[in-house]
């Protein structure tokens, strides 16, 4: 009896690249529930979600599943929401790339949490008018990536601000206005040497692109200017905000001389290089 009384609900914990956390549900109303992963008591808001049945396996068997989400306005606590932030806008700006998404099924009667899983957002993404589908892949799917873990080359086989490299992100991140440019380059108020933010990675916290995150390509000095790894959505104004965290192009010689973190660096590069004698 007691179990045909429970309430099971599904939760959503969406972890973006951007280190931005989102927790929805499925269930009529907003929730407050601690899900036991050390996170304490969260407010979840509500989100529909339809999504295909997710099937526990006890083998490495590597499961894959969809989820429809409607074309809703997001809040997130913390932000300054622009209007019109939906679903939509945040994965045509690239928000959900690569995001990692934790679902748990909740009984909400007993407080109790029944299962969960983890999924990353593997694939491409539909958008449509009044909905976005999302293809997720277990995160046993890491597991088929063949590739040792330390590969002999020059380059460091470090992440930059990964756990190997050691780098606060936070520490490296910087705030800038946008001064002028078009979707593709923008001209900004940075003033660091050529060349310093290229192949790191910029989003915009205020403005018609709110949320919206590009990778470096090039980053010249007189006018602050960035080249973008593609165009925005919309031309970004003039007193538009963002942050950005210098990249880097895993040398021995950028470790050393902008970042200070030699003694982090896992690359070989005093190996010879492979030569052929006629």
């Amino acid at each position: 009896m007691a179990d045909q009384e429970r309430r099971v609900i599904t939760l959503f914990v969406w972890r973006f690249v951007s280190t931005m956390v989102i927790r929805t549900t499925d269930y009529d109303q907003s929730v407050e529930v601690d899900v036991g992963d050390g996170d304490g008591l969260q407010d979840y808001m509500v989100l529909p979600c339809e999504r295909q049945p997710i099937e526990a396996r006890a083998d490495l068997q590597i499961e894959d599943t969809t989820l429809v989400l409607p074309n809703a306005d997001v809040i997130i606590e913390g932000a300054t929401p622009e209007p019109g932030n939906s679903i939509a806008m945040m994965a045509a700006a690239g928000l959900f790339d690569d995001c990692e998404v934790t679902i748990y099924l909740h009984d909400l009667e007993g407080g109790n949490t029944l299962h969960h899983s983890d999924w990353i957002v593997q694939g491409a993404i539909d958008i449509a008018r009044t909905h976005v589908t999302i293809h997720l892949q277990s995160e046993l799917s890491r597991l088929t990536i063949l590739e040792p873990r330390t590969v002999v080359q020059e380059q460091c086989n470090n992440c930059v601000y990964d756990a190997a490299c050691g780098l606060d992100r936070d520490a490296w991140t910087q705030t800038g206005v946008v001064t002028g440019g078009t979707k593709a380059v923008l001209q900004t108020n940075l003033t660091q040497a050529d060349a310093y933010h290229d192949l790191g990675e910029i989003q915009f916290t205020t403005g018609d692109n709110w949320g919206a995150v590009r990778t470096v390509m090039k980053y010249v000095q007189a006018s602050g200017a960035i080249t973008l790894s593609s165009p925005l959505r919309k031309t970004p104004a003039a007193g538009d905000q963002f942050t950005i965290v210098p990249g880097c192009d895993r040398t021995i010689a950028t470790c050393r001389e902008k970042f200070f973190n030699l003694g982090r660096f896992r690359g070989f590069p005093f190996v010879p290089r492979p030569e052929t004698v006629l």
